[in-house]
């Protein structure tokens, strides 16, 4: 029967006419598509994001009782959020606020940490800060030399989830297998 033809059912009624198929794994321009059959509302941008910023990008809903933990981003009261605005000012003024690192999320952690005490939580940020430039952190990835990565991976070797630790415990089953053949095989032969 071809693809275009209505078909009967078991009760006699005619259904309309199915579109022409193409293979289940392709879509109809043959691309690759996981579902044959999409959904178009899923296809098509909703008018208005499906979550509130800054979870706006996500491609599903949130749950829409959800708020974030009291005193984080999304849930601050007009006192905590005027607190991390003075906080992000001072530490702008004293020159230590760096952009690429520094957002909301984290200024809120040392407010939290000292409890919304603005004064408390600039020196506690600048301390940090200071260690940072002391033990030269932001230089540490550039210019770390490890020397020792080969002998470290000997002892403690590191795969990828799923897919090369099989090979290590597969090699490490045999050797262990024939290490006991060879260790019984003296011991036998010895007696």
């Amino acid at each position: 029967m071809s693809t275009t033809e209505s078909t009967t059912t078991s009760t006699g009624t005619s259904s309309p006419p199915s579109p022409p198929t193409t293979h289940p794994s392709h879509n109809s321009n043959g691309s690759a598509n996981p579902n044959p059959n999409p959904n178009p509302a899923l296809l098509t941008p909703p008018a208005e994001p499906l979550n509130p910023a800054p979870f706006d990008k996500l491609p599903y809903k949130l749950d829409p009782n959800w708020k974030p933990e009291p005193g984080h981003v999304g849930n601050l009261t007009e006192e905590q959020q005027k607190a991390l605005d003075e906080l992000k000012e001072e530490i702008k003024k004293a020159g230590a606020w760096v952009e690429e690192r520094m957002d909301d999320a984290m200024v809120l952690r040392f407010l939290r940490a000292r409890k919304w005490n603005v004064a408390n939580a600039k020196t506690m940020l600048l301390s940090a800060e200071q260690w940072r430039k002391d033990f030269g952190v932001d230089e540490i990835m550039k210019s770390f030399d490890f020397k020792e990565k080969e002998e470290v991976d000997k002892y403690y070797p590191q795969f990828y989830h799923k897919t090369d630790a099989v090979w290590f415990f597969f090699l490490s089953f045999f050797f262990f297998f024939f290490a006991s053949i060879i260790v019984l095989f003296v011991c036998v032969r010895s007696s």
